[in-house]
């Protein structure tokens, strides 16, 4: 199991990106925005998919995804 920093700081970035669409999908879902609030979902899965593989493939990569989780949803939530 090898762990490689360029592809742990690119699931960090997919991460903060993930949260931060989720937030934006629930906004949406909200404001009764169905096209917006779709399209979001569908990218949130789409990077979610990526996260799943690459933690299957070395547990170790949960902490860079979670740490972006957190700053997806705290950035979200502040600025979103």
């Amino acid at each position: 199991m090898e762990f490689d920093w360029l592809k742990a700081g690119f699931l960090f970035v997919v991460y903060v990106a993930v949260d931060f669409l989720d937030g934006y999908c629930t906004k949406k879902l909200v404001q009764g925005r169905p096209f917006l609030s779709a399209n979001s979902g569908t990218a949130v899965v789409f990077l979610l998919a990526f996260g799943v593989i690459s933690y299957i493939e070395n547990p170790w990569y949960i902490l860079p995804i979670a740490l972006g989780s957190w700053v997806g949803t705290f950035l979200c939530t502040k600025y979103g």
